[in-house]
């Protein structure tokens, strides 16, 4: 009798409440939800990982209805998770049947003002903006595309496909670089008559410029930024070279016992760390090699070398909380300790792929698209590693295939007075 008196007493508030106070309405509205969706839309809130409410032309409107109706920020990771997936049909001419009322439209107009400029500065949290450069390979279309992908929401801001790459062919290397608090992108090597080819693409000009060639030619090599110079390093080579994109000079700064390819290089403090790639030369059969050396960038010295627990070529590797984390194309997961030399393996990924792309976002490590090694078919997920915990989590699935033959990061800076990809 208890229980009956208390929901009736609850009921009763709720008829009584003033129904154009926003809370209010919003609790009438989650309680006409679907029995079904209420509950998927609370373990989204509870764990918030995209996998938990599937989103789709029927209850898309739901969902970001219930955002219209509070004070949500483009922050709000509900709000997030419906940008995600209407710009995911935008890009597909399917607006139309999404039906947005007044409301939602508001909510729409009010997050694309946040990417407008006011005073030179582009206003999005005051920090810089994170952008993933992939470079795609459609293989249905034989095309190669270019996506932009802002990280913070995993909206594809931009697309396109891109003649000038097609002049580089299989194994060319690209990363991005801050000058004058502008973003530029570099590409280097690649199979062919690209060898020694180094191209300087300036985002906001939309303009290709053409570099020195380098002093030999690479494939399957690493690019790397540090301030002003671009490290490159393996290409199936033994020498590594710095290129200053300020004097257009490149120097030869040290070597490897043998020539190596598709090693992944990070920069901890003043070094930079070389992991794994391939190697051989004239008298050996190619082979994966478990090693890491670390290059001091003041005196140009390469430490020798240290064992990580699996062998490999390529993969992905980014820095997350002072450990280096490496995804290989074997599916393994690797943390290395730059302060102590050691490493471990981690739980393993849900596929084992190659030609994806790993990024960190929110404290977690995220793996995107790629092949399935085994299987040879496209991993069509976006996966989530913790790190506390040790474990994977699917977050969300993506409709098109994602086999991702170069990457980088961009820091779009905030000083920037031009808005990107526009």
């Amino acid at each position: 009798m208890l229980r009956e008196k208390e929901t009736h007493n609850y009921q009763q508030d709720m008829r009584f409440q003033n129904t154009d106070d926003p809370i209010v309405k919003e609790r009438l509205y989650v309680q006409n939800l679907p029995d079904e969706e209420r509950k998927k839309l609370a373990k989204f809130l509870s764990d918030g990982y995209p996998a938990c409410l599937q989103l789709n032309e029927l209850n898309f409107h739901s969902f970001l209805h219930l955002c219209s109706l509070r004070t949500f920020s483009g922050d709000d990771k509900l709000f997030r998770h419906c940008i995600s997936f209407y710009n995911d049909v935008k890009s597909e001419n399917k607006l139309d049947s999404l039906q947005c009322c007044a409301d939602c439209k508001r909510s729409l107009d009010d997050y694309e003002a946040k990417m407008t400029f006011t005073c030179g500065n582009i206003c999005k949290t005051g920090e810089n903006v994170r952008y993933t450069v992939l470079f795609l390979n459609e293989y249905v279309n034989e095309k190669q595309t270019v996506k932009v992908v802002e990280l913070a929401s995993t909206i594809i801001v931009h697309k396109q496909s891109v003649q000038k790459i097609s002049r580089f062919g299989h194994g060319f290397s690209v990363c991005s670089q801050i000058r004058n608090d502008c973003p530029y992108i570099f590409i280097s090597g690649g199979k062919g008559p690209s060898g020694r080819e180094m191209m300087e693409y300036d985002v906001i000009e939309n303009k290709w410029k053409k570099c020195p060639p380098l002093p030999r030619a690479r494939i399957n090599q690493s690019m790397i930024s540090v301030e002003e110079n671009i490290y490159l390093i393996g290409g199936g080579i033994s020498s590594i070279v710095k290129y200053n994109t300020r004097t257009k000079i490149y120097s030869t700064i040290g070597y490897f016992e043998k020539n190596i390819s598709n090693p992944l290089v990070i920069q901890y403090h003043k070094c930079l760390y070389i992991f794994g790639g391939r190697t051989s030369n004239e008298y050996d059969d190619d082979c994966d090699v478990p090693s890491v050396r670390k290059l001091d960038m003041t005196t140009n010295v390469l430490d020798g070398s240290q064992d990580l627990p699996v062998a490999f070529s390529g993969g992905q590797a980014v820095l997350l909380n002072d450990k280096v984390y490496i995804a290989t194309p074997g599916g393994s997961l690797i943390c290395f300790d730059p302060k102590t030399g050691r490493s471990r393996l981690c739980s393993s990924q849900n596929f084992n792929r190659d030609l994806f792309f790993m990024f960190v976002s929110d404290n977690r490590l995220c793996v995107l698209g790629g092949i399935e090694k085994s299987k040879k078919t496209f991993c069509r997920t976006l996966d989530r590693y913790c790190p506390e915990q040790d474990c994977w989590r699917r977050a969300s699935e993506v409709k098109t295939d994602f086999p991702i033959i170069a990457s980088c990061i961009l820091q779009y800076p905030h000083k920037c007075p031009v808005l990107p990809f526009q």
